[in-house]
């Protein structure tokens, strides 16, 4: 966090403690391939979409890193109790807004190399998905206005998408 950036509090209701470390997974592993296809296309010397995705991961990395360091020990304790949902309560600098929006396309654009089979790892699942822009969503609007948060529960319900 920048040390003259107040922050802002952001409360992330009912996560689901499953589904968090779910899309953690999921996203790390299309990250290490990231890295190892973008490797290979500046070893080669070839022209390919990885290198530039690899850039923009890399411009995001700290802040993303910096979100899952604050939030991960809460889940890991949620789920070590057991419980399948936690709220998470954290201070953040404003400027998270526009770097979560930005990871949030990153990884939709890494997906679609997983759908069609540019990338090995499999696609995201639709709750993964879902999780993943309710999670952005509640970042983004949270560090951008005042207002309530909408729980993890409230939106399935809302949308429809799945049973969560």
């Amino acid at each position: 966090m920048d040390s003259d950036a107040p922050g802002r509090e952001v409360r992330l209701v009912d996560v689901p403690v499953a589904l968090y470390r779910e899309t953690q997974q999921h996203t790390d592993s299309v990250l290490r391939e990231l890295v190892l296809m973008a490797g290979y296309e500046v070893s080669h010397d070839t022209a390919g979409p990885m290198r530039g995705l690899f850039q923009r991961a890399n411009d995001g990395f700290a802040d993303r890193l910096d979100l899952t360091v604050r939030a991960t020990p809460a889940v890991d304790a949620a789920h070590e109790r057991g419980d399948a949902y936690v709220t998470l309560t954290l201070t953040l600098p404003e400027r998270y807004a526009a770097s979560v929006q930005l990871w949030a396309r990153l990884v939709e654009e890494l997906d679609a190399y997983c759908q069609d089979g540019t990338m090995l790892c499999v696609p995201a699942s639709d709750e993964v998905k879902a999780f993943a822009q309710w999670w952005c969503a509640e970042l983004t609007r949270q560090l951008r206005t005042v207002g309530a948060p909408t729980p993890w529960r409230d939106y399935v319900a809302t949308t429809g998408s799945f049973v969560a």
